[in-house]
């Protein structure tokens, strides 16, 4: 192949580039598994971390009281002197699919609701329902389309019609409008399941209350693969580093063996060690470089699509999240595994004898 007419040192090391296509070829594939290992050992962490620490903000109410009955034994409603309280009604349906039969939260919300804050929630008609954004991430559902959720003991089903998507809930939730929800479940219109609150309240009865949903059950998902996954996640690091420095030496060793001779002739010629590194090792350099960013971004890409299939056997939802920091992250840990080869390899030429090009000239 002709070459541009470029300095003689940048057509020697193109031309070592096209001499080892196939040995970059292997070195792309290596680099890429790697990176996918790196996007999970970096990415992971991160995910689980974003969520935590932003829970607050994706909670629409820091407090959900779940009432095992509106009324208590007397007969009378039950009543809250807390301000903060708000009514609503919630019941849980189940999202049957081929991985997993998933509870999703449906809840009846009062017009000009202070906690949950769907403008237009008092103009959805018939079966429109907005849903949670995570509901629509997980299940790829959009505007327009029908959801439909089965009771759990009962052969009954219920169609919804997606009209908006709420993002202020990390939990799998479709949102009705009060009087939708006692229409839809045949409730009294004075009924309601429970009370919503940023404040703890105090003055209803231990006895009366069946359930209280906190930020711990929603985070309950993200502690589990915390805990079980997450403090392998930095040893999990050092290997990646460890496995790309064995294949990256093992690549670069096969390109410098097989130009041994070349590299004997250069030092005939009067090269320093120094000059004839910065022609292999540049090049190396180089491909590396590129295949690093690549390797980086294909890996992520590869990652977000098996952490999906991963989610799909837990309850609840969390998006893969990667922050630019973690992009440079996992590019420097492949790149520091390279620089530990490169000194290895600037040894392996320093010990190239001048007269072993003389002895294998035929």
């Amino acid at each position: 192949m002709r070459l541009p007419k470029w300095s003689f040192l940048s057509r020697f090391r193109m031309r070592i580039m096209f001499q080892n296509v196939t040995n970059y070829l292997i070195l792309f594939v290596g680099i890429w598994f790697i990176g996918i290992m790196l996007a999970m050992a970096v990415g992971m962490p991160e995910t689980l971390d974003y969520y935590k620490s932003n829970v607050s903000d994706m909670m629409f109410t820091n407090y959900q009281y779940v009432l095992k009955s509106y009324e208590n034994e007397d007969g009378d409603i039950i009543t809250t002197d807390n301000k903060d309280a708000e009514k609503f009604n919630m019941t849980s349906l189940q999202h049957k699919s081929d991985t997993l039969d998933e509870e999703i939260s449906v809840y009846g919300i009062e017009d000009d609701s202070r906690y949950v804050k769907i403008s237009d929630l008092s103009a959805l008609k018939g079966n429109e329902a907005y849903i949670s954004a995570s509901y629509a991430d997980k299940y790829s559902l959009s505007v327009g389309e029908t959801v439909v959720l089965d009771e759990k003991y009962e052969n009954k089903q219920y169609e919804f019609e997606v009209a908006g998507i709420y993002d202020h809930s990390q939990t799998l939730a479709v949102f009705l409008s009060n009087e939708q929800y006692c229409e839809i479940f045949n409730m009294d219109s004075d009924a309601f399941t429970g009370y919503l609150s940023d404040s703890e309240i105090t003055d209803i009865d231990d006895d009366e209350i069946a359930t209280v949903i906190t930020e711990h059950d929603i985070t309950k998902m993200c502690d589990q693969l915390d805990h079980s996954m997450g403090s392998y996640m930095t040893y999990f690091q050092y290997l990646c580093i460890l496995l790309s420095a064995v294949l990256i030496y093992l690549l670069t060793k096969l390109i410098i063996e097989k130009n041994e001779n070349a590299i004997s002739m250069t030092k005939i010629l009067g090269y320093e060690n120094r000059e004839i590194a910065s022609l292999y090792l540049l090049s190396t350099t180089i491909v590396l470089v590129v295949i690093d960013v690549v390797s980086v971004i294909l890996g992520v890409v590869i990652m977000k699509a098996v952490w999906r299939i991963m989610l799909f056997s837990y309850s609840g939802w969390y998006a893969f999240r990667i922050s630019t920091m973690g992009y440079v992250k996992m590019f420097l840990f492949i790149l520091i595994g390279y620089l530990l080869v490169m000194v290895l390899d600037f040894r392996r030429i320093k010990r190239i004898p001048m007269d072993q090009a003389l002895k294998n000239v035929e």
